[in-house]
């Protein structure tokens, strides 16, 4: 699997999330304040229940995580931001021979960090000339890292590291008011422990 070492400690990797957490919205603080009448931010709180598996041990398991993301409107029918968000997941250890495997429960929870940029591109602009105020439709893609805090050592499902992280997604968000909506998005997602489907399912505010 691949790693990349120099972020595997986990409190490089937890002071250097909060750093970036804070900078994020450091930096998205302003775009909140001039742009709040001309509705050019969106801010997703999202939620979603990731499917992960090592082959080699037949492991199976989930990471339930939670998401925040911002986005600043560039065109009208395309905004760029990031996103980042902190998982939990259950740790197992793994034993392999060559006629079993042998999985046990390690009693741990530990965290995933979930960070990137993404990108979001409105479908009915490109198509209608009016806007429709209560219904989005969009493609968006993301492109980051998820950073997993399992204890170290070895034989333990899934492993500690730092992992690329990729996705393309449909999404759509129903707005019950002029600024706050309920928000799906579902398609592919592509790291070390998933390659296939991903949803996730929230709420989105307009500013």
């Amino acid at each position: 699997m691949k790693q990349y070492s120099h972020l595997l400690d986990e409190n490089f990797i937890r002071s250097n999330f909060h750093k970036i957490f804070l900078l994020f919205f450091l930096l998205i603080t302003p775009l909140f304040i001039n742009n709040a009448l001309a509705q050019k931010s969106l801010l997703s709180i999202s939620f979603s229940n990731i499917k992960i598996a090592d082959e080699y041990y037949w492991f199976e398991d989930n990471i339930i995580n939670s998401e925040i993301g911002y986005n600043y409107n560039i065109y009208n029918h395309l905004r760029i931001g990031g996103y980042t968000g902190i998982g939990i997941y259950e740790e197992w250890y793994g034993l392999k021979s060559d006629n079993s495997i042998e999985l046990t429960y390690n009693f741990k929870h530990p965290i995933s960090l979930h960070y990137g940029v993404n990108i979001n591109i409105f479908i009915l602009p490109l198509f209608f000339k009016t806007n429709i105020p209560r219904f989005d439709f969009y493609l968006s893609g993301k492109m980051g890292f998820i950073s997993l805090l399992t204890s170290p050592g070895e034989n333990l499902i899934p492993q500690r590291g730092n992992y690329f992280d990729y996705s393309v997604m449909l999404g759509s968000t129903i707005y019950l008011s002029k600024k706050i909506g309920l928000n799906t998005e579902i398609g592919y997602k592509n790291f070390e422990y998933h390659k296939g489907f991903n949803a996730l399912y929230g709420l989105r505010f307009r500013f």
